[in-house]
């Protein structure tokens, strides 16, 4: 097998799903071995459908498949990693937690499911240019995508995922407050207790009126604006209070 034949076996193992939308491909390595080609031209095969568009390489991580031919495949609303690259700010992120868990009461009823269903939890540091910004805290009902908890969250955004599982996100409502930055708050985004900032409050639903996403944010108050420029057409948003 050449290159370009390796090139085409991956391509058409990715629109035939067999690696499928979040996945890693087997190694450079793997590949050699299973099609008897030398490293260099598996390499040469692998850049080719990074430019086309199928793969995304992460040093220490893997090669995964980014293409995705599902039509619901349509991202409405913009991420924060989005929001910052559009300001050139580079966007990354520390997981603090991710766990599969009971809803309980409170989440529950803000997701629509009963206590006793399990919820992917997710929580996260996000920074940019190696700056922390915000804590976002994010619940969803864990029925909706099988092993959620396997996607690289530094890669994939939860609404590409959603997507790509035929949720197809129609409107984000979002109550915004000020707050002050306490506690464990304050240490990990590295700001003196009682820092000012905002706290917002998020609920997103699809086209069918199915809730598939609570999330709880505390922005640092210098960055509240990176993130209301996601208020567009579609978004309803709740402003309980505003930053001075």
């Amino acid at each position: 097998m050449n290159t370009k034949e390796l090139a085409f076996k991956v391509r058409e193992d990715i629109d035939n799903n067999i690696y499928s939308f979040g996945e890693t491909i087997p190694s450079e390595r793997e590949l050699a071995t299973r099609y008897e080609i030398n490293r260099a031209s598996v390499k040469t095969a692998i850049d080719t459908l990074v430019y086309e568009g199928y793969l995304y390489k992460i040093r220490g991580s893997g090669t995964y498949v980014i293409k995705n031919d599902n039509k619901n495949l349509q991202i409405k609303f913009k991420g924060l990693s989005d929001l910052l690259e559009q300001e050139g700010i580079h966007p990354s992120s520390r997981i603090i937690a991710l766990e599969v868990k009971q809803a309980g009461y409170h989440v529950g009823k803000l997701l629509q499911i009963k206590e006793s269903e399990m919820v992917f939890h997710l929580l996260r540091l996000r920074s940019g240019d190696n700056i922390p910004i915000s804590l976002e805290n994010t619940y969803i009902p864990y029925s909706l995508v099988k092993n959620i908890e396997n996607y690289n969250f530094q890669l994939f955004s939860l609404y590409s995922i959603l997507a790509a599982h035929n949720y197809q996100i129609d409107q984000i409502f979002q109550t915004i407050s000020n707050t002050k930055v306490r506690n464990n708050e304050a240490s990990l985004l590295d700001v003196d207790e009682g820092t000012s900032g905002i706290s917002l409050c998020i609920s997103a639903k699809t086209t069918t009126g199915l809730i598939v996403e609570y999330t709880t944010v505390t922005v640092l108050a210098e960055y509240a604006s990176i993130y209301t420029k996601n208020f567009q057409k579609g978004l309803n948003t709740k402003i309980y209070a505003q930053i001075d």
